[in-house]
Order: structure tokens, then sequence, then C-alpha cells
């Protein structure tokens, strides 16, 4: 019985770790995302732990903060009506509906409702007049294209609305009743200003408005009327349309200036701090018309938008100033006005390019920088529904080049890790794979939620999945096996790796993290292990790199490790570190051997480059490359470290190499030991610190020239070699114990030491017999001649 129960626990921890993604709630009838929540993700409408969406059939309203009960549908809002914004606030949540109506005539109704996602707190708070036909439908947003409105400052919200007497004209809510009214009658009469563009910054509330003509201006507001004006602007000067996006304290939109065109520019409320940023296409206008998915994105610190220098499109940013208007990705056009092809983080902009064909899309990410912008991946078919997670990129696409099988897709900004994430319908019928076509997706508690189809394409469900990248070894000790992680992907650079202590883990081909806690022990096998951020090694766990790399990408990464858990360089894998430069300081790498350790730090004062770095045991007097040479068995320690750079010239190097008293040759003093450089056919001693007392370090400066270096007494290396290496002479060699050494006759009377190749010394005799018996076991030796300022060293091997 105990048997079968340890089984059961087993199979069911299995189960755990395949329920990801987990079905929270099956949302087919009436809860499933309708409208403007059907498409883009659900972010912006976040408000106090829920999401708010519009849902279908008599429950318009809903509401999830992520479980099952938690999903529900909490209003009708008054029966057949379309959401148009949802916009949180400080204490609510505004929500706008516009009821329709076709007959006898078009017309349009819009309210403004407040919910804190309960039934009993979701209320009316005013209804406007109704407008004939579609053209005075309230605005709402500052980019339509965001569902967003900048304006928000705690619950007063800004827009524009419509009465009959004064057209469609500024007005303000606090969410109350009395508290929503006109703010001005811009546009004298009944003719309406198109108030639009509402953007909140320290010192006002910008927006964009029509008084006179049908030329937009920039006006400001204090919440009063007296203190809504226009900003006077030098004129000829009018803006293009009705999107403006918060920056900061700035906002960025595009205007015309009858000389330009229409080219991005910048306000901070005042019409000295309004201009335009770039003059980007000089023979006509930089705004397209097919971008809009891309229009104004906000994203760290900095506005994306696409733009047209006259010849071709490209992905342009700006931080609010004119030098920091440029343009970061040429010849490319977003080419869609929806929205959900194109998504933000805190850091990047990713989007979709449109080539012609849905069938045939490219993937693009940006963090702001020319560096940092590139095409990720160039084959994306019917790719939609982009949203962040993590750091990583969540949407939904198909298989290459057609509709079908429309899934969860990932990707953390490389290619090799840009692929198909979760499979929720595998069925195939007739040769065509169901798809879920995952869509509204969002972010809540640290877990990521969608909506998608499932059981055959008969239900709607909302989907959660736990990012979470524990290696548990479901299945084998493979890293390059998704099934061996909670998260049920391998782990790609944007995340958070664990490797639990007791793990055993091998690396069969290249693997990726942004920051690792190494609990247990890593082998890379096969393929290099890249990481983007920090690996923090305990519990006596190694990182083994044999014959591969341990890569530290990009300026923030590091290790951190100790005498008993850190990176083991036991072949020719090396560790390497980009964009090494002054700004990043000491890096301090914990690495050693299999049976020692040698904390090594690089700071670089020259110019930017990649630096890799290795130890080996055993030190030689001379070096072919990386190879030894002759051993030395004293007066140094007995390590070699292996440092090189990737582009040669233009470094000035400090560094640091530690070592304990156990990896001391006999004879060696510390106090006097310098770092030596072997240049390729001599050493170059380097003035050198000595501290610490165990581990013991050495430290040296200005270093512009690399691998091997060691750490060793000065005086042996002045040690003349032998001239001619065939005036020392052993032979037979392997031998039973009886061999000659033949030494020029000079040598008769000089000291010979045999070592072990521990670098102990087991035997010293004089030579002044030709035929030796050395009495030695069976093994490899070192026999090293002496005579005043010569010694040459030679292996033997007794069988």
């Amino acid at each position: 019985m105990k048997k079968f129960y340890s089984l059961f626990l087993l199979l069911s921890g299995l189960i755990i770790f395949a329920q990801n993604p987990l079905v929270v709630k099956d949302v087919t009838s009436s809860l499933k995302p309708t409208g403007n929540s059907d498409k883009a993700d659900l972010n912006y409408a976040k408000w106090n732990g829920k999401i708010f969406y519009a849902g279908t059939g008599s429950n318009m309203l809903c509401v999830t903060d992520g479980t099952t009960a938690g999903t529900i549908g909490i209003s009708n809002l008054g029966g057949t009506t379309n959401i148009s914004a949802i916009i949180p606030a400080q204490d609510f949540v505004y929500i706008i509906t516009s009821d329709v109506t076709f007959t006898p005539t078009i017309g349009s109704t819009d309210k403004i409702w407040k919910s804190n996602g309960t039934i009993s707190g979701t209320s009316l708070v005013y209804t406007f007049e109704t407008a004939s036909g579609f053209s005075n439908v309230g605005v709402y947003y500052s980019v339509s294209a965001h569902n967003k409105n900048y304006s928000v400052d705690g619950n007063t919200l800004y827009f524009s609305a419509y009465d009959s007497i004064n057209g469609k004209e500024l007005w303000k809510t606090d969410g109350t009743t009395a508290g929503t009214i006109m703010l001005k009658d811009i546009k004298v009469g009944t003719g309406s200003s198109q108030s639009s563009g509402f953007c909140k910054i320290p010192s006002t509330t910008l927006f964009i408005a029509q008084s006179v003509g049908l030329e937009s201006k920039l006006w400001k507001t204090n919440g009063t009327t007296a203190g809504t004006e226009q900003i006077p602007v030098a004129e000829p000067f009018y803006i293009v349309n009705q999107d403006m996006a918060k920056l900061g304290d700035k906002v960025i939109f595009f205007a015309h200036n009858t000389v330009d065109g229409y080219e991005p520019y910048v306000s901070d409320g005042t019409a000295v701090g309004t201009f335009m940023l770039k003059n980007i296409n000089l023979s006509g206008n930089s705004l397209t018309t097919q971008a809009m998915g891309l229009h104004l994105k906000i994203a760290g610190q900095y506005c994306y938008f696409i733009a047209n220098n006259g010849t071709t499109n490209g992905l342009w940013r700006t931080d609010g100033t004119i030098a920091g208007t440029i343009e970061v990705i040429p010849n490319v056009t977003n080419g869609i006005s929806d929205t959900g092809y194109s998504t933000t983080d805190a850091e990047n902009i990713w989007f979709v390019n449109f080539t012609g064909s849905n069938a045939n899309q490219q993937l693009y990410k940006s963090n702001g920088t020319v560096e940092g912008s590139s095409q990720v991946f160039s084959n994306l078919s019917y790719a939609q529904n982009l949203t962040t997670y993590k750091g990583a990129l969540w949407f939904r696409s198909a298989n290459i080049g057609t509709p079908a099988n429309a899934e969860v897709w990932r990707s953390d900004g490389l290619t090799v890790n840009t692929e198909l994430a979760l499979d929720l319908e595998p069925a195939v019928i007739s040769g065509t794979p169901f798809s879920s076509n995952p869509n509204a997706f969002f972010e809540l508690n640290d877990k990521l939620y969608f909506f998608g189809k499932g059981n055959n394409n008969n239900s709607h469900y909302l989907y959660q999945y736990t990012g979470d990248f524990t290696f548990n070894g479901s299945v084998s000790n493979d890293w390059n096996n998704k099934n061996n992680w909670n998260s049920m992907l391998k782990p790609g650079i944007t995340d958070e790796v664990t490797i639990p202590v007791g793990q055993n883990v091998n690396v069969s081909s290249n693997a990726y993290a942004k920051n690792a806690m190494i609990n247990g022990n890593v082998n890379l096998i096969t393929g290099n292990l890249d990481l983007y951020g920090y690996a923090l090694i305990n519990n006596n766990a190694k990182i083994t790199l044999n014959t591969n790399n341990l890569n530290l990408k990009g300026a923030n990464s590091s290790l951190v490790g100790s005498i008993t858990s850190h990176v083991v360089t036991n072949g020719t894998g090396k560790v390497t570190i980009e964009k090494m430069n002054a700004s990043r300081g000491t890096v301090l790498l914990p690495i050693g051997t299999g049976t020692s350790f040698h904390e090594t730090g690089i700071l670089n004062n020259g110019t930017s480059d990649t630096f890799s770095v290795r130890v080996e045991n055993g030190v030689a007097s001379n070096y072919t490359g990386e190879t030894q040479g002759t051993a030395i068995t004293e007066k140094a320690v007995n390590t070699t470290w292996h440092i090189s750079e990737t582009t040669p010239g233009g470094s000035n190097v400090a560094l640091t190499f530690r070592w304990n008293a156990s990896q001391e040759l006999p004879n060696f003093n510390r106090n006097t030991a310098k770092i030596g450089h072997y240049n390729g056919s001599g050493w170059d001693m380097l003035t050198s610190t000595f501290s610490g007392s165990g581990p013991y370090t050495l430290q040296t400066y200005n270093v512009s020239s690399f691998s091997p270096f060691i750490v060793v007494n000065e005086e042996l290396l002045s040690s003349k070699q032998f001239e001619n290496a065939n005036d020392f002479i052993v032979y037979p060699n392997p031998s039973n114990g009886n061999f000659i050494i033949q030494v020029p006759d000079s040598f008769i009377g000089s000291k010979a030491i045999i070592y072990n190749l521990l670098g102990q010394a087991i035997k010293e005799f004089s030579i002044d017999e030709v035929n030796q018996n050395a009495n030695l076991d069976k093994g490899v030796y070192l026999l090293q001649i002496q005579k005043v300022n010569e010694v040459s060293t030679k292996k033997i091997i007794i069988q």
C-alpha cells in the first residue's frame, strides 16, 4: 500500500506540471469577450486587481479577477448598448456606452457609467442627448487606437460630448451626475469644436479643439471655464488628427505649419515649449495613413511612431527633444490600423510589419536604440493580439504560410525562441487543424490570462498560464526538454530560471535565461548557456562548461558564487562577458577548475569589448596559443588564466587573480609574486599589488594584450632556458626506471630534481653519471636540470 501511495504522489506531481495553462472558466454563453474587448490585450482595463471587459448577450459588462468565482457578468447596462470605452479612474472604472438606433433615423445616445466591479457598485452617471448620425458620437480617447484616455486625474475625466444647443464640446466628469458638466463652448453656437486628444501633464491638461473653422489648435484647461484657453502657438500651425500621447511631462502629436507638412511636434503646455521635433519628410508629409496600430505608442522614455522620410516608411522614436528624435528601424511600416498588431512593455515596443500578405508577416522589436532594434522573425502567419508578459511577447499566430492552427505563440526577442508555445486545440479534422484563436490577453497576480476556444471549438474558455521556469526533471535531466519545466516551455532570455537543490541538469543544445538561481548542478554537454541578467550559484552547485561557453550578454549581466559554488572551466569552454567598459565597473567571475577556485576580476577602462576567461590547472614556462609547454614545478601558483578580447587593441584593463595556499607550488613566495603574461615568445612581468590572507589576491593595471597569465616569482621566469633543447636528452623514454641523461659537459655536477605531476619533489641528485637508476614507481614524472641561471625540464615515463 505504501508503494502504491508513493506512485500516486509522483503521478499527481506530473499532472500538476501538465496543467499549464489551466482552464479557469467556461465563458461560452455570456462571458465571452466581444467588441473592443475581443482582440487587443485588456491590460488597459485593469483596476483594483480586476479586468473589466465587454461580454456577450445579457452580460454586457463583465469582470474577472482571474478566478472561477470572480469571473462574472455584472450588468447589461440598460440593454441594447455597445461599450465604446473602459477607462480606469482612481476610485472606480468609467464605462462609456453608445445606444445606436437605425430607425426611423440613425442616431446614438452616449452614456457614462461607473463600476467598482460589483453589481451593486455599478451605476449610471449621465445620459447625453441623442445625436443624429455618427459624427457626433462622444470622443473619449487620447489616441483612439490605444483604448486609453491620458487625461484621468484622480476621478476627473475630460472628454467631448454632444448636445443640440452647443454641438460636440469639451466636458468633464468626476463620476457624479452633478459633476458631469460642459466645461466650455469652444466653438460658439451649435457648431462642434471636436475636442479630443486629452492628456494630463503636471502643469495642465492639454487637448485639441477647433474654435474657428476646421483647423484644430492646441488648448489647455485647469478644469474651469476661465482656465480653458488656446495656447498661442505661432501661426501658421494646426494639428493634423485627433491624437495626442502623454510622454512624461510633455505630449507628442502631429501638426502642420503649411510649410513643412505633417510632422511630429511636442508641447509642455506653453507656446515656447511647443515646437516641431523634426522635419522628417522635407518634400511632403511624414505622417502615414496606415500605421495607426503603431501611432504614438509609449514605451519607457520614448514615444514611437511610423513616419515617411520621403522615400520609405520607418519606425521612429522621440524622447521629446529634437536630438532625441531618430529613426530606429528603416524600411518598415505597421500597415495595419488595428492596435492588436503592436504592443509595449516597460522598455520595448513590439510590432508586426505587414508586407502585403498576412501569411508572410515580420516581427520586430525595439528598445529605442538603433543597436537594440531588429527583426525578430521573418515569416509569421496571421499574427495578431500582441501582449507582453514577464518581458516576453505573447500573441496569436498560425502555421507558417497558412491561417490554420491559430494558437498561442511566444517570443523572447530571438528568432530561435520565437515559436508555438501552447497548442490548445491540437485536434485535426479532415486534414485541417483546429484553432483556439486566443485573444484578449491580460496579466493579473503575476499570471498571464487569455480567452480562446477549446473542446473541439465547441466552447470558449478563460485560460490561466503561470510562467514558472523551475526545473522539475519530470521527464529527464535535459534542460532543452520543455516538459522538464513547470512552465511547460524552455526558458528564453526574459525568464527567471530556478534549478533546485539535487537536480543535475544537462544542456544538450544552446540554452538561455535572464536570471538563474543555480542550486543544483548544470553541465553544458553540447551548446552554450546565454545569460542576460544574473546567475546566483548556491548550495555547492557547479556550472561545468566542458568545451562550451557561459555567455554573459548585454551590459548588466553578472555571476555570483563562492569557493564551493562556481563555474568549472574544465575544458576549453570559457565565460564570456559582453560590453566590458569603464561604466560597467569590475566584473568578478567565480570560476575555477574541478579541484580549485580562482575568482577573477576584470575592469576595462578602454574601448568597450567582449572578453573571454577560463582557468586551468598547471603552469608552464612557455605556451603555444593556450597550450601549455614546459611545466613549471616551483615558485608559482599551479594555475593558468586564459583571458582574451574579441577585438584586439584599445583595451586598458585591470586584472584581479585570486588563489588559495593549496594551489601554490614549492618554494613559492606569495609576498614577492607577480603576474606574468606570455607574449608569444617571452614573458612580460606586470607590476602587481598583493593583498589578502587566503584567498590571496594579485592585481595589475593597464593591461592591453592578453592570454595567458600566471602568478609566479619573477626570478623563476628570468632564468635562461637551454638554448638548444637537443642538448638535454633522456633515453630510453619511456623506460623501466633505468635511463640515460645526456647533457653538455658543462652541466656535469648540476642539480637534477624529479617531480610528480602534483608538483612534489620526490628525488634530487647531482648529474655525475650518465646512467641513472631512478628507482621510481610506474607513472609520469618531470625531470628538471638546474645550473646557476639555466634550467630545463623533460617529461619522463616509467613503465
